[in-house]
């Protein structure tokens, strides 16, 4: 399907006079966790379920919904529809969809557009990583110009978990990798008991970097190494390739 960009200067006037110009300052990023409410929706023998942000109208959700049934199935009949903070009229959903041409089924995120009725898809992104993963729910920091997006995932079976980090700033939208920290709650038969900490998390973005602390009620591990004891909080910073760890102010590769 054909990518689709929203000009800049709707995109200016979605994000205020600052636009979305590069910035090297720093800017704290604000959390931002939508107030949702799950809708059941039929669909012949089946039913679907929609876990829809708030702050979305009736009409916009109805076109939303209406645009995302004509071009892909929901392989787990369930997806979560968020207005970007700070715009107008653009959307995210996540979830795991196959296209109306395609049976393989892939976690996706998918930026749209709505105006009067009328949809767009914006931006679709992808991991070939997370083929076996279902999406969770996304998190949203939001800074002057710019949107970190994390989207949790979980295999099917829960012993799995991926949080993906998505950017979107510049007119750009684009992935930035996993964060690939894991938090330990516990062992049963053998297993861990894990979670994500994005749950905890704060962001910033200082002189092109990010940066994004977590802190667990269990331990924190990179595999199996334990990095974080309980409540204790760990950094990581996007060095525009991958995520590292960053000890006692010197930035450290994962290991």
């Amino acid at each position: 399907m054909r990518i689709k960009f929203i000009s800049l200067m709707a995109l200016l006037l979605a994000f205020g006079s600052v636009g979305l110009a590069q910035s090297a300052g720093s800017q704290q990023l604000r959390r931002y966790d939508p107030q949702t409410q799950n809708i059941e929706q039929n669909l012949g023998q089946e039913q679907l379920t929609l876990i829809v942000d708030k702050a979305i109208s009736i009409s916009t959700r109805q076109s939303l919904v209406s645009y995302l049934l004509q071009h892909y199935t929901s392989n787990l009949l369930s997806f979560e529809i968020d207005k970007l903070p700070g715009t107008d009229n653009l959307y995210a959903v996540t979830g795991r969809f196959s296209e109306a041409q395609n049976s393989s089924a892939e976690a996706l995120l998918l930026l749209l557009s709505e105006q009067g009725g009328k949809v767009s898809e914006v931006n679709k992104l992808k991991d070939e990583n997370a083929e076996f993963y279902g999406v969770i729910q996304p998190v949203f920091f939001a800074g002057q110009d710019r949107l970190l997006i994390i989207v949790s995932m979980s295999s099917v079976d829960g012993d799995a978990r991926m949080d993906i980090v998505y950017e979107y700033a510049g007119n750009n939208f684009k992935p930035l990798g996993d964060i690939g920290v894991i938090e330990k709650l516990g062992e049963s038969g053998g297993l861990w008991m894990i979670d994500s900490p994005v749950k905890r998390a704060t962001a910033e973005y200082k002189n092109g970097n990010y940066y994004v602390t977590l802190r667990g009620k269990g331990s924190l591990h990179l595999g199996r190494k334990k990095i974080a004891p309980p409540r204790s909080p760990i950094t990581l910073f996007y060095n525009g390739k991958e995520w590292k760890l960053q000890r006692k102010g010197v930035a450290t590769g994962r290991r």
